[in-house]
């Protein structure tokens, strides 16, 4: 293994799938790519030796053989959980293949179709957990940012500004805002009726069900297995698919699958379930900033009023800002306005206009405003959100790195 950039390893005899791999790859100056022609079973007792002198190992497999899974083991059996091994597999590999080739001990399982940026970003995952970033100079790890959204009623919109913050907060630059400056990760942690799979159209994770289940405490590797990596750079932790009591999950685990993400990432954003449950407050410990989202209605602005008391009780300071959903920011506030800002005590800092056209068209399209309707007048308002907030966020940093 090397001590400054990785060592890859790709184990493949389909010369397409090598060079899909190389082209992704190859262009990293921090990745070293070796490519071998053949298959992970016919290397058999050498195999071990290859992992050994890799940081990462990918290969691929038309199909679940028992040779595969029997050299996975053993790979397993003589380096622990130290070797990472990334299958990838055909379009035809079933859901019961894919746990068979987890259960042997490969860490993940991906498409041998998904697209140059999609193979990059998978492995660029993979490298943030077996070679974190080194230390700031003062000797502190790095620690993301945590920004978390919460609803005052259910339709307003809170869904719609988690999934494109988290979009803006990657921050693109360069020819075609492709090179993103940040890692952002979205968490989607209404577990009962989280959308977020829908509007980006992924499919859900089961982490979040299997944690509230089983009581156990996630680790890196399986954080990794279980988040989505979209073409934009944003990476993904839905909501399960199945539904699982809110209570069940624990503040020991909402902090340590936070803790780890912020680990490896710039910018954690956390979607909250409009139920109060005694986890939020371990998200509001670790939140540096929280959004609520809200309309001006008198009922919104008192359901509001009761959630900030709650979340402020402990956490007095949290930074809450205020989001008026479904309204476009007015040159002067109305009376119901001025009243609103006295009941919560906090100014409208953030108008988000409705735009059912440019909503529906991204949820259709599954993407990001950014891409469905950039030109949106609900883009251009959440963009402004986003751009306020990371000039927020860096001036925050710098100021606790100073002191």
């Amino acid at each position: 293994m090397t001590n400054t950039g990785t060592s890859i390893i790709l184990i493949s005899g389909d010369t397409r799938v090598s060079a899909a791999v190389s082209r992704a790859l190859n262009a990293d100056p921090h990745i070293a790519l070796k490519q071998l022609d053949a298959t992970l079973a016919r290397l058999n007792g050498t195999a071990v030796q290859l992992v050994q002198e890799h940081d990462l190992v990918l290969f691929h497999t038309d199909s679940v053989r028992e040779n595969d899974i029997s050299t996975i083991q053993r790979i397993r059996e003589g380096l622990g959980e130290t070797a990472i091994l990334i299958a990838l597999t055909g379009g035809d590999t079933s859901l019961d293949e894919a746990q068979e080739l987890i259960k042997a001990g490969v860490n993940d399982v991906v498409s041998e179709h998904l697209s140059e940026t999609e193979i990059k970003a998978v492995v660029d995952r993979w490298v943030r957990v077996i070679k974190p970033e080194p230390s700031h100079g003062d000797g502190s790890s790095r620690k993301g940012q945590v920004i978390s959204v919460a609803q005052s009623r259910g339709g307003i919109g809170a869904t719609t500004l988690a999934v494109n913050l988290a979009d803006r907060l990657l921050d693109r630059t360069g020819f075609l805002k492709k090179t993103t400056q940040n890692r952002v990760v979205l968490v989607d942690l209404d577990i009962q009726f989280g959308t977020v799979a829908s509007f980006l159209d992924i499919d859900s994770s089961d982490l979040l069900y299997r944690l509230a289940i089983d009581g156990e405490d996630p680790d890196a590797v399986l954080i990794q297995q279980s988040l989505s990596a979209l073409d934009s750079g944003l990476s993904v932790l839905t909501a399960p698919s199945r539904m699982a009591p809110l209570e069940a999950l624990s503040k020991c685990q909402i902090a340590t699958l936070l803790s780890l993400l912020q680990e490896n990432y710039d910018y954690v954003v956390v979607s909250l379930p409009r139920s109060l449950v005694a986890w939020i407050a371990q998200v509001l410990e670790c939140s540096d900033k929280l959004l609520v989202v809200t309309d001006s209605s008198v009922p919104a602005i008192r359901q509001t009023r009761r959630l900030i008391d709650v979340y402020s009780e402990d956490h007095l300071n949290l930074p809450i800002e205020i989001v008026i959903g479904h309204e476009a920011k007015p040159m002067f506030l109305a009376a119901h306005h001025k009243e609103a800002v006295k009941v919560l005590d906090k100014v409208f800092q953030h108008w988000i206009p409705y735009d059912p056209v440019a909503a529906r068209e991204a949820v259709d399209r599954g993407q990001p405003l950014s891409l469905a309707a950039p030109k949106s007048r609900l883009a251009k308002s959440i963009n402004q959100l986003g751009k306020e907030t990371l000039i927020e966020m860096k001036s925050e940093k710098q100021t606790k790195t100073i002191h």
